[in-house]
């Protein structure tokens, strides 16, 4: 049991970890991680998804006041509501990305992709699911070949090969990626599509940057995923969880596994025994 009197940094997935299959926050969840940032703790929503695909469920679901964001794998680290956290940013170099797709597409190994930083989304073409997670609100879209158009370093760079039936494409693409420095590849569980990422860069370097930004020890470090881009963290902390319903490769890697899935509060019930939380 943990005493929750003492200032810890939560971090929790979004996808398939805190968000339901219908993509909302329970009542109970809202209640949970309201109370421990009452009491001090930093509740950090850490995600592959935009700052703008976050700020929803952080400011209006949550309503959380002193917490800081994780966004794009850990490629950026920001705190809206504390000007003396300095934004973490960490760019991949456009030509990097540039090279890669325009040899993915002359191996014929892409449907679609997508890249983006804070004011610009370029795509191939449009992609309903990708929209899901990349909202188009308030950006500029530039459509078209990523080598064509793409004209500013990048956060992410998500590939579709749906339409492939090649039952080694994973391997091809890895293959390709590998030949770039300071770049890899991480294929999403259970879809076709696949990210670029810079290497070093992860969701587990990221909140050991704002950790130590406010002193937190990494013994009071608490991280919740279920998928392959929670690796690293689950791996990294001691009080780590993967979800009941998460990537089966992951259940030997985590720490902890979760008693519930998402769809049954699993991060909320998980708090209220390590806290002792009465609700």
């Amino acid at each position: 049991m943990i005493n929750v009197n003492e200032r810890y940094l939560i971090a929790i997935d979004l996808d398939g970890t805190l968000l339901n299959d219908e993509k909302t926050i329970s009542p109970l969840t809202i209640e949970v991680l309201q109370t421990l940032e009452k009491h001090g703790c930093f509740i950090v929503l850490c995600t592959g998804r935009a700052l703008r695909g976050v700020e929803y469920y952080h400011d209006k679901v949550l309503k959380l006041k002193h917490s800081p964001v994780i966004c794009y794998n850990g490629h950026m680290a920001t705190n809206p509501h504390d000007k003396s956290f300095k934004t973490i940013t960490h760019l991949i170099d456009k030509e990097i990305i540039k090279g890669i797709y325009k040899e993915l597409v002359d191996k014929d190994l892409i449907n679609n992709a997508m890249s983006e930083n804070l004011s610009t989304i370029y795509v191939d073409k449009h992609d309903d699911f990708l929209f899901e997670f990349y909202d188009k609100s308030g950006m500029k879209v530039v459509d078209g070949p990523l080598n064509e158009t793409l004209d500013q370093d990048v956060f992410t760079c998500v590939i579709n090969f749906g339409e492939k039936t090649d039952s080694e494409i994973a391997n091809k693409i890895s293959a390709v990626v590998d030949a770039y420095q300071d770049t890899e590849v991480r294929f999403w569980y259970g879809g076709d599509y696949c990210e670029l990422y810079g290497t070093d860069i992860s969701k587990s370097k990221a909140i050991q940057e704002v950790a130590s930004f406010y002193s937190i020890d990494k013994k009071h470090v608490i991280v919740f995923g279920d998928s392959d881009n929670d690796v690293e963290m689950l791996r990294d902390f001691k009080h780590s969880y993967v979800m009941r319903n998460g990537n089966p490769s992951l259940f030997g890697i985590a720490h902890n596994i979760t008693d519930f899935t998402n769809n049954d509060d699993g991060v909320a019930k998980e708090l209220i025994k390590l806290f002792n939380i009465r609700i």
